[in-house]
Parts: C-alpha cells; sequence; structure tokens
C-alpha cells in the first residue's frame, strides 16, 4: 500500500463531517485515530475514541504483512521506534511443520519482486529443471529470504541497503497489547479525544446509518461519521443491519484459540513457525523480550484442557518446556466477514469487518487496507453512494481472496492422522479456488490476483511446498537451453550467499534497536 496524500486544505473546508467517532480499545480503533488524525492534520475534523478500558491487541498468534510498513511511513514514524514500544523483531518468512505431512517441513517466504533465470521466472526455470530430474533442491531454497531466516540473519546489511531492505519483503513480529497502546499515545498527542466508556445503544440515524451513542455513563455522543471496531460483536454493523455476518465456520474450522507467553531467549528466529497438531495448528514466534505460542484449533474435534496438554507436548518437543509456569488465555475465534463493510454513515474495521484465519496474519494488513481506502473515498457530510459501493466491491474482493489463500493451506495437506485433517481437506472450497487450481495445474500460473492480497510467488511458494506442481512446465521453459537454466539458478544462489554476508544477525540488530540508538538512521 502506498502512502494517500494529505487533503488539501481548500478542496475540503466545510464539507468534512465535523465529527468522526470510533468505537473500541483494540488494535483497529487505535490505527484508525492515529492515521485518521495525522492525515486530517489541522482539518477541522474531530476525532473521537469511545474506548471501553486498556488497550489490547487483536490478532493473537499473527504476524505482520510488509503492509505494516506503509502504515508507519505514513505517521512518520522510523519503524525502529515503534519495535522498541512493542518488543519488535523481524519477520522474512513463515516455517511450517507437520503440515503437508508428519515429519515434513516447508517454507512460504515473503515475496519481494522475482530475478530471473535465462530469462524466466524462477518458478519456471525451477520446475522445468525439477521435473525433467536435474535438480532436486525445492523451490523456497532460492528465496534470500529464506536463506537468511535459516541463517538468523536482519533484514538491513552491514555496508547499506540490502537486498532485502530494498525489496521491502520483510514485516514484523509484535506484541498486540504494546502495539495498541503505543497507537493510543500518538493519536492522544495528536489530538484524538478519548471518551472513556461503553456503549449502552444505538440511535439510527434513519437512513440505515447511526445519529448518536447513548453510553453507559448516560451521555449521548452524536457524530457525523462512526468506525465500528468492536471485534466480533460489530456492535454498531448489527445496531443498523441484522443480517450483517457471513461465516466461513463451513470452511475454516478452527474456531478455538489458546494463547501463552513464554521467556524470551538469546537466540530470535527472524521467522514464524507453524506446526500441525492433532486438531488444528500452533504458532511460535520470538519477541524483543519473550515468546508468543499458542494453538488454533477447532473445538469440535477436542476439549480445551486436551488442547493445552497437546501445545504443551509439542512445545516440549521444541525444547520450549516453561509452559506449566504460565497461565494460558482461552477464546474464541469465528472466521467470516460483513456483507458490506461500509453502510451509510457506519465502516467497520479490524475483526469488526472480517475475522481472517491467523494463519496467514492478515488481520492487521485487511485492517490498514481498510483505513486506507476509507482516507482515499473520505466522505462529506452527505455520504456519496458510489463511494460506499466502490469501497464495498474493492474491499470484499480482498477478504474473499486471503480467505480462499487460508483455505488453500488446508486443501493442499495430505494429513489423514486424525478427525481434523480429514476434515479440513475435504471442506468445500469456493468456485475461485477450484479455478486457480485448475489454471495452475494446466499452465502454472493462479491468474489475476488483487493487488491488496498476496503476491503470486507467495501462491507459487504454497503450492510448490505441498507438492502440488503442475502438469507440465511452460513451453517457453521447455524451450530454454537447460544449461543456461542451471548456470542462472547457481548464480542466483551465489549472489544470495554473497548478501548474506553482509546482514547482520538477527539478535545483533535486535540488540542495537532495543538500546539508546534510537535517534540514529538505520542503513535502508
Amino acid at each position: 500500500m502506498t502512502s494517500t496524500p494529505k487533503l488539501p486544505p481548500e478542496a475540503v473546508a466545510g464539507r468534512l463531517p465535523q465529527r468522526v467517532v470510533i468505537v473500541g480499545n483494540n488494535e483497529s480503533a487505535w490505527m484508525a485515530a492515529a492515521y485518521l488524525s495525522r492525515q486530517f492534520g489541522k482539518l477541522d475534523c474531530k476525532v473521537t475514541v469511545v474506548s471501553s478500558g486498556q488497550p489490547r491487541g487483536e490478532f493473537p498468534g499473527e504476524s505482520s504483512l510488509p503492509s505494516l510498513r506503509g502504515f508507519l511511513s505514513n505517521l512518520q514514524i522510523d519503524e525502529y521506534e515503534m519495535m522498541q514500544q512493542t518488543q519488535g523483531t523481524y519477520h522474512l518468512a513463515t516455517q511450517f511443520s507437520d503440515w503437508v505431512q508428519t515429519e515434513r517441513d516447508f517454507w512460504r517466504p515473503l515475496a519481494s519482486t522475482a530475478p530471473r533465470s535465462a530469462g524466466l521466472s524462477i518458478f519456471d526455470a525451477w520446475f522445468a529443471e525439477r521435473s525433467a530430474g536435474r535438480l532436486l533442491r525445492p523451490f523456497h531454497s532460492y528465496s534470500l529470504n529464506w536463506g537468511a531466516s535459516l541463517a538468523g540473519k536482519s533484514p538491513y546489511g552491514f555496508s547499506g541497503p540490502s537486498l532485502i531492505s530494498q525489496s521491502g519483503a520483510y514485516a514484523f513480529h509484535l506484541d498486540g497489547d504494546d502495539f495498541a497502546a503505543w497507537l493510543r499515545q500518538i493519536a492522544l498527542a495528536a489530538g484524538v479525544e478519548e471518551i472513556t466508556s461503553d456503549v449502552a445503544s444505538v440511535a439510527s440515524n434513519g437512513r440505515g446509518g447511526v445519529a448518536q451513542l447513548r453510553l453507559t455513563t448516560g451521555a449521548a455522543v452524536a457524530g457525523d461519521f462512526f468506525v465500528d471496531c468492536t471485534g466480533y460483536e460489530a456492535k454498531l454493523m448489527k445496531a443498523v443491519s441484522a443480517d450483517s455476518h457471513q461465516s466461513w465456520s463451513d470452511r475454516l474450522l478452527c474456531d478455538r484459540r489458546i494463547s501463552v507467553r513464554l521467556p524470551g531467549r538469546r537466540q530470535v528466529p527472524p521467522f514464524s513457525r507453524i506446526t500441525g497438531l492433532e486438531a488444528g495448528w500452533s504458532w511460535q514466534f520470538h519477541l524483543a523480550k519473550s515468546i508468543d505460542v499458542g494453538y488454533s484449533f477447532a473445538s469440535q474435534f477436542v476439549t480445551d484442557e486436551v488442547a493445552w496438554q497437546q501445545l504443551h507436548e509439542s512445545l516440549l518437543m521444541d525444547g520450549i518446556p516453561a509452559v506449566d509456569e504460565n497461565t494460558p488465555t482461552f477464546f474464541a475465534s469465528h472466521c467470516g466477514r460483513q456483507t458490506k463493510f461500509w453502510r451509510d454513515n457506519v465502516l467497520s474495521l479490524g475483526s469488526a469487518a472480517c475475522q481472517m484465519d491467523a494463519l496467514v496474519s492478515a488481520g492487521r494488513h485487511l485492517c490498514l487496507l481498510g483505513i486506507e481506502m476509507f482516507m482515499e473515498l473520505f466522505p462529506e457530510r452527505s455520504v456519496n453512494k458510489a463511494s460506499v459501493d466502490y469501497y464495498n466491491e474493492r474491499m470484499g474482493l480482498a477478504v474473499d481472496e486471503i480467505g480462499d489463500f487460508a483455505q488453500l493451506h488446508y486443501s493442499l495437506s495430505k494429513r489423514t492422522d486424525s478427525p481434523f485433517w480429514r476434515a479440513v481437506t475435504n471442506s468445500p472450497s469456493s468456485a475461485k479456488i477450484k479455478q486457480r487450481l485448475a489454471l495452475y495445474d494446466a499452465s502454472g500460473t493462479v491468474g489475476p490476483l488483487a493487488p491488496e492480497a498476496f503476491a503470486e510467488s507467495e501462491y507459487l511458494y504454497l503450492l510448490a511446498g505441498c507438492g502440488r506442481l503442475p502438469a507440465k512446465p511452460a513451453v517457453y521453459a521447455r524451450a530454454a537451453d537447460p544449461a543456461m537454466i542451471q548456470q542462472g539458478l547457481r548464480s542466483l544462489l551465489k549472489s544470495n550467499e554473497v548478501a548474506l554476508k553482509d546482514l547482520p544477525l538477527h539478535e545483533e540488530l535486535l540488540d542495537w534497536i532495543h538500546t539508546a540508538q534510537s535517534g540514529q538512521q538505520k542503513s535502508a
């Protein structure tokens, strides 16, 4: 996502809503508040947050995606500052263990602009040689992000910009509670008003939107525009529409999560790890001072107590024995989306808009997408129907495509060793997934993709990692000189080796970031 230009005062004076009311105390609420307050600048538009308590995280089990860097840029905040405030570490890839089958791993590196070999994409070059029996290396092994993850390296170089930092193919692990609290500080410093109270009732404006909120304190809060960041409850959206939610529970079966925070370690891997368990999957990523672990599972196949034991046993196998000393948090997880994300003068963001499977770590990304797209179309006091329809269509395409991408992970698994894995591999796929797989099987491409969703290279890493390969290489790959292809692939591996030597260890850079070096510029 790109930076949104600040609106010129002479073009909008007197036409913008005078008050935007955001309801919620989670990451989405404070992301919206921080972003809107910075974008409005000195315009006469007040931002009010109705918050019911301490700022809290909203997306357990999720790292960020690279779009978070664009959000920081829009706020004119250096990423090091954000990392210092949120236990931040870098995220370069995701390792999947026991997913396709037990005792087998594959990787899904964050995507960047892919290099070419002998005029071919790396996937076409790799698959041409692999299908001819001249190559055994997995596809992900040609990714610099994978090499850096395996070597425990950072995305920034000693001597200057690295290929990873230049391409922007990196993201972050962060503490959600700390992130929400930090964003609150930024928003309040920018002039955002905070009212601490629960919402008792919602008054309609008579045209399918909201006129004002009645708080439990007895006060009334009126506004021209309202942003619903109340999580899955979606209090404002439910008040304006009785049939506002579409469930994905028939195809994304994990409906419960356990989350627990463990003591940190000196070695901080720059990647997330996902492990398939009996009734779902566990996550593991390292923060600066702790380790975030948890288990996303289907409650129809396992109780909370047994799920907690399964997570404990899985962590013991990874050499993490301290689970008994920590108290887990259990909570419900509802995958699905609003049928419409914007209704009259009410916009839903974050988990109030859609609840994505944490497997693809897209919660924050979709929240940021919603905020930035809203700013592109920010209405006058009289809401424009064309803008609302366009927003709902474009947002819906991105949300549905990312939801399909999440389900594709499950449908590609070959595990049949438990009722859960048999159920997810047999769950109904959308027409779009079927179409993409048919096209990929025949031609090696997944077809057109929404620019706000995942790139083709990440589909290819997933498909190849799960052993799903096209029927045959593309014609132009079969016509290419095999010697030239091999030379190009070897050259890419050599260039990755050289690049890795210039990257500091992840711990080295984190030591520098999480000390008093915040005022210095990074070499990016």
